[in-house]
Order: structure tokens, then sequence, then C-alpha cells
């Protein structure tokens, strides 16, 4: 498994010192915490709702819901650094990834679980009951960016 959050950061770093507009500014991470978690969500239902009628257009609501975790993925980490102290970036950002890793890991082991789980079903259906866990951790997500989003203004008044 590719640590896409290591990537992502290695990305943004590059995108900031070589664009003229300031790419991970507050403004833009904001709008991502906002946006990301919608477009994971309509993707993931996208998902549900077509994995069974084409290997395409598996392959394309892939690239999207891909595209919305990425785009959530950098926003938190621009907004963790912006957040964090300058003597503790370097141990919360490596907190931050170390979190990523085992989210990551602990995500595919409960998906093998939940398809042991449910072996007397069909795999479609079993595959089917996953994708729509997937629903529950994006609405999760948007609560929590909505929730952030509260605390933020209460800081900043």
């Amino acid at each position: 498994m590719v640590n896409t959050g290591l990537n992502n950061v290695k990305i943004n770093l590059y995108l900031r010192t070589k664009s003229p507009r300031p790419i991970g500014s507050t403004c833009c991470n904001r709008g991502l915490i906002r946006i990301a978690p919608f477009m994971l969500l309509g993707s993931i239902i996208l998902m549900a709702l077509t994995a069974t009628y084409s290997y395409f257009e598996v392959a394309v609501v892939y690239i999207l819901i891909s595209v919305s975790f990425t785009a959530i993925s950098s926003a938190v980490s621009n907004e963790l650094s912006r957040m964090l102290p300058k003597e503790r970036i370097g141990s919360g950002m490596g907190l931050f990834q170390l979190l990523q890793f085992f989210s990551g890991a602990f995500g595919v082991a409960l998906s093998g679980s939940a398809l042991v789980w449910q072996q007397s079903l069909s795999q479609v259906r079993a595959f089917d009951n996953i994708i729509w866990g997937l629903t529950v951790i994006a609405l999760f997500s948007i609560v929590s960016a909505w929730l952030y989003r509260k605390y933020a203004a209460v800081q900043a008044a």
C-alpha cells in the first residue's frame, strides 16, 4: 500500500513553491474541507448504485473517490501544519502520518473481516454492504467538518 499522505505533502510543497498564487492558503483549505466530504459522499453513493453495471463505471467512480480522498487528506494536512506551533510541526505531522498509516491498515483489515462475516451472502451483496458502510463513514466526515468549522468560528471570534 502506498503512503498517500506523505505523497500529498510532497506534492503540496512542490505546488506551493512553483505556483504564483498560494495553493495551500487558508481559504483554499477551508473550502476543500467544506466541499471534499460531499464529493466523497456523492462518489461513494455512485459506487454503491453503479458497481454492478460495468467495469468502466467502477473505474470512473473510483477516480472520483480517489480525488475526493486526496483532497480531504491534503486539506487536513495543510490545516494541521497551519494550526500547530512551529516547534511541534515535525512531531505533529509525523503523528498524523502514523495515524493515516494505521487507519489505512485497520480499514483493510475491517473490510476483509466484514467479507468473512458475510460469507452466507453473495459477493455482490457483501461488497454492496461494505460500500454502503463507507457511506456512513463519509457522513461522519461531513459531520466532523461541520463541527470543525463551528469550532474554528468560535476560535476566530
